[in-house]
């Protein structure tokens, strides 16, 4: 009994003094924070939702969309690169933020 007692409580001591090789002190998460890596693939979850909401729309409506939410144009410089009112363009980027 006594020989079986020494090995297990020196394998447990093997096992700890192991264990506090790896593991590294840091009561306040500084280390932890350092190491951390952001996941990648929220972008990439974000981009193939704007790629489906994107497919829904009508050429016309994707395309007065990009032009005044992505690239900033104006309804007024919009319109006559669309060839259409500015109505008409502020009616399509309207209908388009609505099925968004």
């Amino acid at each position: 009994m006594q020989a079986w007692l020494f090995i297990i409580l020196r394998n447990h001591y093997y096992i700890e003094l192991r264990k506090r090789r790896r593991e590294v002190d840091d009561p306040d998460d500084a280390m932890a924070q350092q190491v951390a890596v952001m996941p990648e693939q929220g972008s990439r979850l974000d981009f193939r939702d704007l790629q489906a909401a994107l497919a829904k729309l009508t050429d016309e409506q994707r395309e007065a969309l990009l032009l005044v939410s992505a690239e900033g144009v104006s309804y007024e410089e919009a319109a006559p690169i669309c060839e259409v009112s500015i109505g008409t363009i502020k009616s399509r980027v309207n209908r388009a933020r609505q099925l968004g």
